[in-house]
């Protein structure tokens, strides 16, 4: 399959890290197959396909390379001592600095006297290797002398003092050590070849020694055989796993090749063509064949497909994965054609996947078949062949018996199969194999959060390709507001269907907020919703949904409140907002975010002078709405409606009523033209006011709430045609030109204001307090 450069990733990397910052979880993508139902050796889940290939994690649940080692040293100490020293006391006299005495003084008191000596020295070491410095301490300065009389003692301990291997071993380890920190490489590997002789009993502490040697080849330009080495110790050495990857990422595939050639077994081969494989860019196809000749059951095998599959899935599901994969258009709207060629280049290796994954399955030498038959399964299913398919889902089933991860992921390819296969004609039976497998399938990572919302989505598509339509009884509210209308239920399933994966937190970069996707559905849809959920009557089918999609209605009703308001329409929204739950409105967030009044800039008052209910604060408007409509020529009640419609807006204190959330980036980057960014309705008001024919006081009011009015809308016109040059010229010139040539088309109720109502005690103090309107005098007083 085609790969992303290494340049380009780079430069992606660079990009968001330091212009936006931590912006995702690169750990995070969309995929189906979970590497977990792979059998593969321990500390090797960092192998499993991610996006994160400059800093490899080992952030996993079980063990890591550095845990099992640190674990593996503290017990054979423990069983050194025959368990007479606690592992508290191993752990700190190994891993803390300046404890090594401690822990010396215990190995003397049973009677370890050489084990003492051995712990004060290396730790006499390590304080030159900077085992013990902190990242923030001064680097300490090379002693030469004295590493290298430590490496003389050491090596006449390892030859003639000691007659224990379980010492020797370890003074070997710091001999390395010693030669590797003098950058010494060709002694180091003269010292690995001579003193790896003088001891029988080979440990883990032996791998790390070998360790030093693989990495002492590379220094002195020995690739092939520096690459050789580390796979093997990949392959064999839990506690070196993650340093051997990282010690070969720069190395190119002519070297691989070469140390390939080194092996004199089968076996090594197959383990340089399995770490090769795991490396970043590398396409593992080719790998996985060589490796499955020479041993179908490499105990690596398993995980390597499971990395093409889910880099492949990368450009399969690519508008799901834009962070990874480039599907936007100049105007950073989705390009069909882009995500069609992705799609088509995925569907492409996924065929040569299932001819590899099918050639296997013959393989009469391959053991475990559980996992390929599950691989065979998901391929088919990419493939539109549905009945292999689930030949291969009833194999993968008898022979996973103990893999829960794959019995999870088996329940879901079956499910969606019967969905695909039979659409909503068996909607009874469908529903009741979505329920188990929603019900079983707990979230544990953005894995299992990927299946639900595949599977949601499937279902949401499925309702709005049935074209379901039908009348059902509505209540009250949408009696007087739409009789009988006819309700899709198409489109109120998909909306339910939807809701099933979404959840009430933020968890994983693919989730889908509840309170976001309520926000998002048109309020006609939410509408129908809610009469739906009340009607009587429903299917098995239709309870089985609605309590799958965990939805309170009191939500519901909130978000049709919002809608209203936004539309202006107030006494439907107080009817909404009123069957929400008792106590909404009293407590956050409305307690904590909503105000009766705007800033008015002028006379500031504080919260307490507000002290109003957000409900009590829209019946109030609401009667306002309604006395403007029986007596047009109240001015005192077109302002106050007026005011109430600036302050739901997103520049007032009540926009809380009107949407879910408020960003100081909501007009640059997510506005809309509705009402509640313009401020149309407002204005409309408030020129009602002024037509009415109000007092000077009450007119220098409104002219000065009208004026803020026009004031938010310049500032909408500002945004809208600002320039993305990003010269400080550039930028000088526009708004040198927005102030002469647009700004006075938005001054008519300064105008006002000004030759109206100059007479008002309250133009008097806005003369005073307002510098916007100072300047506007002065402009026309120059």
């Amino acid at each position: 399959m085609k790969l992303p450069s290494r340049k380009g990733i780079l430069a992606w990397f660079i990009l968001f890290s330091l212009a936006c910052g931590p912006m995702v979880n690169l750990q995070e993508y969309f995929s189906i197959v979970a590497p977990e139902t792979t059998s593969h050796p321990k500390a090797t889940e960092p192998y499993f396909f991610s996006h994160e290939y400059f800093y490899l994690s080992e952030s996993h649940t079980s063990e890591s390379s550095e845990e099992l080692a640190k674990k593996a040293n503290i017990e054979s100490w423990r069983n050194y001592t025959k368990q007479q020293i606690s592992v508290e006391i191993i752990e700190k006299g190994l891993y803390t600095k300046n404890s090594g005495e401690e822990f010396a003084n215990h190995l003397e008191s049973v009677g370890k006297n050489q084990a003492a000596k051995y712990v004060l020295r290396a730790q006499e070491i390590d304080r030159q290797v900077m085992q013990f410095r902190e990242f923030w301490e001064p680097e300490i300065e090379l002693d030469t002398v004295f590493l290298m009389e430590k490496r003389e003692q050491f090596r006449q301990e390892i030859i003639h003092s000691s007659t224990d291997d379980f010492l020797k071993e370890r003074y070997t380890f710091q001999v390395l050590k010693i030669d590797g920190r003098l950058r010494d490489w060709a002694l180091l590997l003269d010292d690995y070849e001579s003193l790896n002789q003088e001891y029988r009993s080979k440990t883990y502490i032996d791998e790390w020694s070998r360790a030093w040697a693989a990495g002492a080849r590379l220094h002195l330009g020995q690739n092939a055989e520096g690459i050789f080495e580390f796979a093997q110790l990949f392959a064999t050495s839990p506690t070196r796993r993650y340093q051997a990857d990282l010690s070969v990422r720069r190395l190119e595939n002519p070297d691989f090749e070469k140390a390939a050639a080194l092996a004199s077994t089968d076996s090594e081969k197959g383990n340089v063509w399995a770490l090769q494989a795991i490396q970043p860019f590398q396409d593992g196809l080719p790998l996985m064949e060589k490796i499955a000749k020479v041993d179908p059951n490499h105990p690596m095998l398993e995980l390597i497909m499971s990395r093409e599959i889910n880099k492949n899935e990368v450009g399969f599901y690519a508008e799901k994965n834009s962070w990874y994969v480039d599907v936007f258009d100049s105007n950073y709207r989705t390009d069909k054609q882009k995500v069609d060629s992705l799609r088509n280049t995925a569907k492409s290796y996924f065929d040569k996947l299932s001819a590899f994954n099918t050639a296997l399955l013959s393989d009469t030498d391959l053991h475990d078949k559980g996992f390929w038959f599950f691989t065979s399964a998901y391929l088919n299913f990419i493939a539109h062949a549905p009945k292999a398919c689930a030949a291969m889902l009833e194999k993968a089933r008898q022979a996973s018996t103990e893999n829960r991860r794959m019995l999870k992921q088996i329940d879901f390819l079956e499910t969606v199969l019967f969905l695909y296969e039979n659409g909503l004609k068996k909607e009874t039976r469908l529903m009741q194999k979505v329920k188990q497998f929603v019900q079983k399938n707990e979230i544990e990572d953005f894995r299992d959060n990927n299946l639900n919302i595949y599977l949601a989505e499937a279902l949401e598509t499925a309702y709005l390709k049935e074209d379901q339509t039908k009348e059902i009884h509505q209540g009250p509210f949408f009696s007087c507001s739409k009789k009988r209308e006819k309700v899709s239920i198409g489109q109120v399933k998909a909306f339910l269907a939807k809701n099933m994966a979404a959840q009430t937190t933020y968890r994983f970069d693919q989730s889908y907020w509840k309170s976001g996707v309520i926000d998002d559905t048109p309020y006609n849809i939410l509408e129908q919703t809610v009469a739906f959920m009340e009607s009587d009557g429903l299917k098995e089918e239709d309870e089985t949904l609605i309590s799958l999609a965990q939805i309170n209605v009191s939500d519901l009703w909130l978000a049709i409140g919002r809608h209203y308001v936004c539309f202006n329409e107030y006494a439907k929204a107080v009817n909404a907002f009123s069957k929400c739950e008792s106590g909404t409105f009293a407590n956050p967030p409305f307690q904590s975010y909503f105000l009766n009044m705007p800033d008015l800039f002028i006379k500031s008052k504080i919260k307490e002078d507000y002290p109003e209910d957000a409900l009590d604060y829209l019946k109030k408007v609401a009667e306002w709405q309604n006395t403007v409509a029986e007596q047009p020529e109240n001015a005192e009640a077109w302002y106050n409606l007026g005011l109430a419609a600036y302050n739901l807006s997103y520049f007032g204190n009540a926009w809380i009523l009107a949407q879910r959330g408020w960003s100081v980036g909501d007009l640059r980057y997510d506005r809309s033209d509705s009402d509640y960014f313009t401020n149309g309705f407002a204005k409309i008001c408030l020129q009602h006011a002024l037509e009415a024919k109000p007092d000077q006081e009450l007119g220098a009011k409104i002219s000065y709430i009208g004026a803020l009015v026009e004031r938010n809308q310049y500032t909408l016109a500002l945004i809208e045609g600002e320039p993305r040059s990003y010269s400080s010229e550039g930028d000088k010139n526009y708004l040198d030109r927005m102030e002469r040539e647009v700004k006075p088309k938005f001054s008519y109720f300064f105008k006002q204001l000004h030759e109206e109502y100059n007479q008002a005690e309250y133009e008097k103090m806005i003369i005073r307090e307002c510098l916007s309107y100072q300047a506007y005098l002065e402009s026309k007083n120059p």
